[in-house]
């Protein structure tokens, strides 16, 4: 009989031994690790970690650093890297990402948060200069202004205008095409009499914008 409860006792332990082996791991649903951020610019950045188990996907959340989770914005990347745009310059942002274990059929835990500072300028996409509203008399008008500027973007700019005083990413954005022969622009449907500041950023695509140059306050003319 004790020959018999030794034999079962052992069996246990090497069963209970073997379930916790290293080649089980994927049945357990490790979150991911090692996050990060790179290629930082002023408006972008590259959100990158790395996973322990197999996945066909993760839950990425990010917002300003100190964002309560559930409130950022959440995307679901096929691959453990992923691009964001749209970002304020010299502002603090955090993220944390899980991920969908093959294996449990479930999500891990959140990793995070991982936080990272955008720059004030962009490194990967040059400024313009010499923002002034255009020298001539019909510039400016009850409901326009004519612009001009230099070193304007190869995949166009964009111009940002709003009542004299707003704040930066609160006005009005007009996108000027990759068509622009000497950087020129316009902005119409204004009101007259009216005082506006305006600025100018390039586009360069996947290596986001430059910094916005002005501002430049111009008055609408009386009707």
């Amino acid at each position: 009989m004790k020959k018999i409860l030794f034999i079962f006792t052992l069996s246990l332990t090497i069963f209970a031994c073997t379930s916790d082996s290293p080649d089980d791991v994927d049945a357990v649903c490790l979150q991911p690790v090692g996050l990060e951020a790179y290629s930082i610019t002023n408006t972008t950045a590259t959100l990158n970690w790395q996973s322990a188990v197999e996945t066909s996907e993760y839950e990425l959340e990010y917002g300003l650093s100190g964002f309560t989770k559930g409130n950022g914005v959440t995307v679901l990347p096929q691959q453990s890297s992923y691009n964001i745009s749209g970002l304020t310059p010299s502002t603090p942002y955090a993220y944390y990402v899980s991920l969908f274990c093959n294996s449990t059929e479930s999500y891990s835990d959140w990793a995070g948060p991982y936080e990272f500072d955008t720059l004030d300028s962009n490194p990967l996409c040059d400024d313009p200069t010499n923002f002034i509203v255009r020298n001539n008399s019909a510039a400016i008008g009850t409901n326009h202004v004519d612009f001009k500027w230099e070193d304007f973007g190869n995949d166009g700019s964009q111009i940002q205008y709003g009542l004299q005083g707003f704040a930066l990413e609160t006005g009005t954005i007009q996108s000027e095409g990759n068509n622009i022969e000497d950087g020129f622009g316009t902005v119409e449907n204004l009101e007259s009499s009216t005082t506006y500041d305006f600025y100018v950023r390039n586009n360069c695509l996947e290596n986001g914008f430059s910094a916005w140059i002005g501002p430049v306050t111009a008055t609408t003319l009386d009707l």
